[in-house]
C-alpha cells in the first residue's frame, strides 16, 4: 500500500512540475540592456528579452532627469550597465514587484521620450526587443507612444505599443562591454549576439542507477539530442540509456522537458521531467513479468561551458525514475558527460 501511494504521489508531482515549468517559460528574462546613438542626436535604450515578448510601461520624472521602465519579466543577469552614453548618464536596477523588472535610467540633461516600440526576433538575432528613444527636453514625441505611467499603475498591454518595421531600426552596440564598437555598430546597423544558441546539442556520457526497490545497481552509456523551445526558454531532450545489470540490458528511453536557469555566463542549471519507456532486451524467466513498460523521470542538471565560444560543454545530472510496470520499480541515478553543440 505504501509503495502504491508513493507511486501515485510521484506520478501526480510530475505533471505539476511540467505545468510550473511551462508557466515559468511563459515569462521572459531581461537578458541585456544596451545603449546607442542616432543620427538626430537621440539616445536609444534597448531591452533584450530572452524567451518571448512582454508588456512594458515607462514614466518620466517631473524634472525630466529620470526615466523608469517597468517590464513583465525576470532578471537573467545579476546587474545592469552602470555607465551611460549620449543623453544617458547611468542605468540602474530599481525595486519592482513580483514578476516585474524595473530599471531606472538617469540622464545627463532633461529629456523627452520621443519614440517607443518593440522588435521581434529577426534573422540570427533571437531576442525580442523593447526600445525607447530619448531626445532633449521639449523634442516632439511620437504620437503613438504609450502614455507615461506612475510606478503604482499596471503595465500597459503589448497592443498599446507599435511594432515598427525591422529594417528601419538599426541595432545598437552593448554599452558596458563593447563601448569601443559603438560607432561601427551604428554605421552598419547590426548587433551580434554574444552566444548564438545551437540548433541541436549532442549529449554523450554515462549513467549509474541504484534501485530503491531491490537495492541493486546498474549503469551504462547515455546518448541524447537536445534542442531549444520557446526561444530557448524551454529545452527538449530525447535520449536513451543502456542499463547493464547481471549480464542483462534494459534500455531506458525518455523525452524530458527542461527549464534552464542561467547562473553565470558559463554555468546553467536545468530542472525537468518527462515520460520514459523501458525495454528489457532479454527473455525473462518469469512469464508474467513485463518486457516493456512505461514510466516517468525527474532530473536536475548542471551544465558548464569552459570555452568562450561554447564549442564543448560538460554536464553532471541526477534523477529519479518510477516504472509503472509490474513491481513499480523506483531508482535514483546520476550521470556525467559532454555536450557537443551543432549549428
Amino acid at each position: 500500500m505504501k509503495t502504491r501511494f508513493q507511486g501515485h504521489a510521484f506520478a501526480l508531482a510530475v505533471p505539476a512540475l511540467l505545468a510550473g515549468t511551462w508557466a515559468q517559460a511563459a515569462t521572459p528574462d531581461l537578458a541585456d540592456v544596451r545603449l546607442g546613438g542616432r543620427d538626430d542626436g537621440a539616445t536609444r535604450v534597448v531591452l533584450d528579452l530572452k524567451g518571448g515578448d512582454a508588456p512594458f510601461s515607462y514614466s518620466l520624472s517631473p524634472d525630466g532627469m529620470t526615466v523608469t521602465v517597468t517590464v513583465s519579466a525576470r532578471h537573467s543577469k545579476p546587474s545592469l550597465p552602470h555607465r551611460g552614453m549620449g543623453l544617458v548618464r547611468a542605468v540602474e536596477p530599481a525595486s519592482g514587484g513580483k514578476g516585474m523588472v524595473r530599471i531606472s535610467i538617469a540622464t545627463a540633461a532633461p529629456v523627452s521620450v520621443i519614440a517607443t516600440g518593440k522588435l521581434a526576433p529577426h534573422g540570427e538575432y533571437r531576442f525580442h526587443r523593447i526600445y525607447l528613444d530619448l531626445g532633449p527636453s521639449g523634442a516632439a514625441p511620437a504620437p503613438e507612444h504609450p502614455p507615461a505611467m506612475a510606478a503604482a499603475e499596471s503595465v500597459s498591454p503589448p497592443a498599446a505599443v507599435p511594432m515598427p518595421p525591422e529594417e528601419h531600426q538599426p541595432e545598437m552596440a552593448h554599452a558596458e562591454h563593447h563601448e569601443a564598437e559603438h560607432n561601427e555598430a551604428h554605421a552598419e546597423g547590426h548587433h551580434e549576439e554574444e552566444h548564438e544558441e545551437p540548433a541541436v546539442t549532442i549529449k554523450l556520457g554515462g549513467s549509474f542507477e541504484r534501485s530503491v526497490s531491490d537495492y541493486t545497481n546498474s549503469g551504462g552509456p547515455t546518448a541524447a539530442l537536445e534542442t531549444g523551445l520557446l526561444h530557448d526558454a524551454l529545452e527538449m531532450e530525447l535520449g536513451t540509456t543502456a542499463l547493464l545489470k547481471d549480464g542483462h540490458t534494459t534500455w531506458k528511453t525518455g523525452l524530458i522537458f527542461k527549464k534552464p536557469f542561467e547562473v553565470t555566463e558559463n554555468v546553467e542549471f536545468e530542472l525537468g521531467a518527462g515520460p520514459l519507456w523501458f525495454h528489457r532486451g532479454y527473455n525473462l524467466e518469469d512469464e508474467e513479468a513485463q518486457k516493456d513498460s512505461a514510466g516517468v523521470e525527474g532530473v536536475a542538471e548542471l551544465v558548464f561551458w569552459p570555452g568562450e565560444h561554447r564549442s564543448l560543454g560538460v554536464y553532471v545530472e541526477t534523477g529519479y525514475s518510477y516504472d509503472f510496470g509490474k513491481g513499480h520499480e523506483k531508482a535514483a541515478g546520476a550521470g556525467a558527460g559532454v555536450l557537443v553543440p551543432l549549428p
